[in-house]
C-alpha cells in the first residue's frame, strides 16, 4: 500500500485546492466548447451518431451503446436541434474531463494554479477540442480516461481499497465505450491492484464493476430486434453479434494495416502536431513535470507512461484517416505534467529568492496561467472550433435537391451519406430517396428488399477485395454497385453516383450533375444539351467561353437553394478540362479573390463542372448547378463570381453575375 501523503484541510467556507481548480478549469472550457459548438452536422460520423442517439439506433461497430443511451438523454432536453443537444453532450463530457485532470493536478501538487493549468491544457489542445465542439464519441473516452486518473492519483494519496473497485469501473465502462481507453485504464487498475493486494471480496467486487457495464452491450440486440430507422447491422441474431462486437471488419481492414516506414512518418508527424497543439511553454513545463513526479510520484509516471506507449503504438499501426484524433488521451496525461511542472518551477523559484520576491512566485504563476491557456486558444482555434460550420450540410443539401423523386443514391463519401441519412431520419428531407453504400448495406436506409439482396450479393463477394481498390478504380466499383441497383429495379427508379473520378466515367454510362456526382444511366452517357451561339462574355485560358449566367430567385436567402445557369462556349478543342468553382463574394471588392476568401465559408457557394470531355471546338451548351447560399451569409448584396479555384497556383475567377441576400431565414 502506498504511504498516504499528509493533506492540507480545506479553509472552512471555501472550496479546496483540488475542487475550486476542477470547477474553474471546467467552466473556462466549457465556455469555449460551448461558443465554439458545431451548429449542425459535420461530415465525420457525427450525423450517424446523432441521427443513431436520436432514434435509438444502431451506429458503426463496436455500437457505441453507453455513448448512445447517454446521448439520448440529452436529445430530450427541451431546447436547440437534437445536433446541438449531443453536440452539448460531448461539451460536458470533455469539460468534465479537464476538470477531473485539474483535480488530479491540484491533488499531486497541493496548488490550485497548478491544477487549473493542467486541465486547460488538457481541454485546450485540437484533438481534445474538436471533438468537444460536435457530436463525437471521443469526448466521452476522455472522461473516461481523466476520472480513472484521478481516482488513481486519489488512491496514492489515500491508500483505500475502495478506489481499486472504482477504477475496475471505469475499465469496465471503457469497455463498453471505446477500447482504447484500456490502455490507460488497464495499467491505472492493474498498478492500484498489485500495490494494494486486495482481499478476496474486495477482488469480487472489483471484478463485478469491471464486467457489469458489458450489460450495455445488450442494447444491440434488443434494439436491432425492433428495427430502428437507424440501424447499421442486423444484429437479432447472436452469431452476428460478436463479430460486430469485436469489430472484425474494421479490424481486418485497420489493424496493424500501415506498413512500418509510414508508421514512423506518422509517428513523427504525430509528435510535432501534438508538440504545435500543446505549445512550447505547455511541453516545457510537461518535461519539467514529468521529471518532478519521476522523483517524488513515481507509480503516478509508470502506469500513464505505459498508457501513452501503448496507445501509441496502437495508433502508429491503425490505418484510419482521423487517427490524429486517437492521441487525445496523451494530450489528458501530457496535462497533468504541465500542471505538476509549474507547481516545480514555481516552488524551485521561491526557493532560490527567498523571502525577498514573494511576490515572483504568485508572479509567475499568474504569468503561465494568463499565456499559455491564450497560446493554446491561438494554436488550435482552426482545427478545434467548429463555430458556423454549415458547408458540410449545405453541401449535401443541394446535392440531394438534384435527386429525381424516388431516386437511388450511392455514395463512396461517408459525409454524404450520414448527413443525408440524418436529414431523412432526424429533419424528414427526402425520405423518398434510397441511400446505398459500397462500405456495406445498411439495411436502416434501404427499404427495397431487391436493392437489398443485389447490394449484399455483390459486396460479400467482391467486398474484402474491393477496399484494397484506390482511385478510379474504387469509384468503377462504386459505379457498378450503382448499375446493380438500377438493374436490381430495372431501372424504374432514377439512379445516382457520388464518387470520385480523376476524369469523367465516359465509358460508364453517366451524365455528370458535379464534378463528382453522376447521374448513372442504362444507355449511352447522356450529355448537357447545346444552346445557341451567342457573343462570348468571358474568357478563361483553358478554352472555354462563358457567353451568359443566370441565378434564380434573384433574391434568396441564407439557406435557400439557388439554381445557377451557365451558357458555355468552346473556342478550341478541350480533353481534361479542370473543374469551375463558383464564389460568393461582398459587392464592391474588386481584383482577384485572395486565398482566404476562397476557402472561408461565407464565401463558398458550390462546385461544378465545366465542360465534360471531349469537347470539339465551337460546341455550345448550357449547364445548370444547384448551389445553396452559405446558412451564415452575411444580409447584403453578393456577387456571384465563376471561374478556376486553381489554375498553376493562381485563382481565377470572373464576376458574372449578382443576387442579394435580402436577410437572414426566420
Amino acid at each position: 500500500m502506498p504511504a498516504a501523503v499528509r493533506e492540507r484541510p480545506p479553509e472552512r467556507g471555501r472550496l479546496g485546492r483540488p475542487a475550486s481548480a476542477a470547477l474553474a478549469a471546467g467552466l473556462i472550457s466549457f465556455g469555449i466548447y460551448l461558443y465554439t459548438l458545431a451548429p449542425t452536422v459535420l461530415a465525420d460520423d457525427s450525423p450517424e451518431l446523432v441521427s443513431a442517439a436520436h432514434v435509438l439506433g444502431i451506429c458503426h461497430p463496436t455500437g457505441y451503446p453507453l455513448y448512445l443511451l447517454l446521448a439520448k438523454l440529452f436529445d430530450l432536453l427541451p431546447f436547440a436541434t437534437p445536433p446541438i443537444r449531443i453536440g452539448l453532450f460531448s461539451a460536458v463530457c470533455a469539460a468534465a474531463a479537464a476538470g477531473a485532470i485539474a483535480w488530479a493536478a491540484a491533488k499531486l501538487a497541493d496548488s490550485a494554479p497548478a491544477g487549473l493549468l493542467a486541465g486547460l491544457v488538457a481541454a485546450l489542445n485540437g484533438a481534445v477540442w474538436t471533438n468537444a465542439a460536435q457530436p463525437e464519441v471521443y469526448a466521452l473516452n476522455a472522461l473516461i480516461i481523466a476520472l480513472a486518473i484521478a481516482v488513481f492519483v486519489r488512491w496514492t494519496v489515500t491508500g483505500k481499497p475502495r478506489e481499486v473497485v472504482w477504477l475496475a469501473l471505469l475499465a469496465g465502462l471503457g469497455l463498453a465505450h471505446h477500447r482504447t481507453a484500456l490502455f490507460f485504464t488497464a495499467p491505472l487498475l492493474l498498478t492500484a491492484a498489485i500495490a494494494q493486494r486486495p482481499r478476496r471480496l474486495l477482488m469480487a467486487k472489483a471484478a463485478i464493476a469491471a464486467l457489469a457495464p458489458l450489460l450495455f452491450y445488450l442494447y444491440l440486440p434488443i434494439r436491432s430486434a425492433a428495427h430502428p430507422a437507424v440501424m447499421r447491422s442486423d444484429l437479432t441474431q447472436w452469431e452476428a453479434v460478436v463479430p460486430y462486437l469485436m469489430a472484425r471488419d474494421y479490424y481486418a481492414v485497420h489493424a496493424f494495416a500501415r506498413p512500418l516506414p509510414e508508421a514512423i512518418a506518422l509517428a513523427v508527424t504525430a509528435a510535432r502536431d501534438l508538440a504545435a497543439q500543446l505549445t512550447y511553454g505547455g511541453l516545457a513545463l510537461a518535461a519539467v513535470g514529468l521529471v518532478a513526479l519521476w522523483r517524488r510520484r513515481r507509480l503516478v509516471v509508470v502506469p500513464l507512461m505505459v498508457g501513452v506507449v501503448l496507445l501509441s503504438l496502437w495508433n502508429l499501426s491503425y490505418s484510419a484517416l482521423d487517427i490524429m484524433e486517437f492521441f487525445a488521451p496523451c494530450a489528458l496525461a501530457v496535462g497533468l505534467w504541465a500542471g505538476v511542472g509549474l507547481a516545480a518551477v514555481v516552488e524551485a523559484v521561491q526557493r532560490s529568492l527567498g523571502r525577498r520576491a514573494r511576490w515572483a512566485g504568485p508572479a509567475l504563476a499568474a504569468a503561465a496561467l494568463a499565456l499559455i491557456p491564450a497560446n493554446l486558444v491561438q494554436r488550435n482555434w482552426e482545427m478545434g472550433s467548429h463555430r458556423g460550420e454549415w458547408v458540410d450540410y449545405d453541401r449535401t443539401q443541394a446535392m440531394l435537391s438534384q435527386i429525381e423523386p424516388d431516386g437511388i443514391l450511392m455514395t463512396t463519401v461517408a459525409g454524404d451519406y450520414f448527413i443525408s441519412m440524418y436529414m431523412q431520419v432526424v429533419e424528414g428531407v427526402r425520405r423518398d430517396i434510397t441511400l446505398a453504400s459500397p462500405y456495406g448495406v445498411f439495411p436502416g436506409t434501404i427499404s427495397d428488399p431487391r436493392i437489398e439482396e443485389a447490394l449484399t450479393s455483390l459486396i460479400e463477394r467482391y467486398g474484402e477485395e474491393a477496399q484494397a481498390l484506390e482511385g478510379d478504380e474504387w469509384s468503377q466499383y462504386a459505379f457498378r454497385l450503382a448499375l446493380a441497383c438500377g438493374d436490381a429495379v430495372a431501372w424504374g427508379r432514377p439512379v445516382y453516383c457520388r464518387t470520385a473520378f480523376s476524369q469523367a466515367p465516359t465509358e460508364l454510362p453517366a451524365q455528370a450533375l458535379w464534378s463528382d456526382f453522376f447521374r448513372v444511366t442504362d444507355g449511352r452517357p447522356r450529355l448537357l444539351v447545346a444552346c445557341p451561339h451567342t457573343a462570348p462574355l468571358i474568357e478563361f485560358p483553358e478554352g472555354a467561353f462563358l457567353v451568359g449566367a443566370s441565378v434564380s430567385p434573384a433574391q434568396p436567402r441564407p439557406g435557400d437553394l439557388v439554381r445557377v445557369t451557365l451558357d458555355w462556349r468552346c473556342a478550341e478543342p478541350i480533353e481534361n478540362p479542370p473543374f469551375v468553382a463558383l464564389r460568393l463574394r461582398p459587392e464592391g471588392q474588386t481584383g482577384q479573390p485572395s486565398a482566404k476568401t476562397l476557402t472561408d465559408y461565407s464565401a463558398w457557394l458550390a462546385y461544378g463542372l465545366a465542360p465534360l470531355p471531349p469537347t470539339p471546338e465551337g460546341f455550345a451548351y448550357r449547364q445548370q448547378v444547384v448551389c445553396v447560399v452559405p446558412t451564415n451569409a452575411a444580409p447584403g448584396a453578393w456577387a456571384l463570381w465563376v471561374g478556376y479555384p486553381e489554375v498553376e497556383g493562381v485563382a481565377r475567377l470572373k464576376q458574372v453575375a449578382r443576387l442579394l441576400v435580402v436577410g437572414q431565414q426566420q
